[in-house]
């Protein structure tokens, strides 16, 4: 079985009951990062294994760095410039599932919209700084996401010449279940985006 299934079924092992209690950083400047495609696509599974479909749009892109490319079954993006925070919970519910790496010079707004979004019924994950001591996160993270995803290895962003100074987690926004699930959730180097030329 593959690691990104392993860690898919972890997840839905959570759901099912399983405990998972175990649980500062901005990156390097600069709002434009690109999340790794080894690690999108890792969540990618998370999310069809977790939701039964894949992701449906990227809400806080640009062309350069989109994950969700425009298809039949697909959205596509919504440029940063394009201001998704103005369109309404419902909108983004009925685009997604949605994928989400929001500007980490402020994620407060794009983490409060993603849970409009859940108390619409809708699912947002949203890989963010794991910056726990930080008011966004006790305001709009923990208590308020499903499941926050702990991920193993610090990320190196496509174009970045080193790894992410501190670590980041993947909130998972969709209907409440009960309390906030902590997953640990084990990445391989590659899908870390270790191991890759900066541009």
């Amino acid at each position: 079985m593959s690691k990104c299934k392993e860690a898919a079924r972890c997840i839905l092992d959570a759901h099912k009951g399983a405990s998972h209690q175990d649980a500062d950083g901005l990156l390097f400047g600069g709002d434009e990062w690109e999340t790794p495609d080894e690690l999108f696509a890792c969540l990618e599974t998370a999310c069809l294994s977790l939701t039964g479909s894949t992701f449906g749009i990227d809400v806080c892109a640009s062309a350069v760095n989109q994950k969700v490319p425009l298809g039949e079954a697909t959205n596509g993006y919504w440029a940063i410039a394009e201001d998704s925070l103005s369109k309404d919970a419902e909108e983004w519910r009925d685009a997604g599932p949605c994928w989400m790496n929001p500007p980490y010079s402020n994620p407060a707004p794009w983490l409060e919209k993603a849970h409009a979004v859940q108390d619409a019924g809708g699912i947002v994950f949203a890989l963010i700084p794991a910056a726990l001591e930080t008011r966004y996160f006790r305001d709009h993270v923990t208590g308020v996401a499903d499941t926050i995803l702990i991920l193993s290895r610090r990320i190196r962003f496509v174009g970045a010449t080193a790894s992410a100074k501190g670590p980041n987690v993947v909130a998972i926004y969709r209907p409440h279940l009960g309390d906030t699930r902590w997953v640990p959730f084990d990445i391989t180097p590659q899908e870390a985006g270790s191991g890759r030329r900066g541009k």
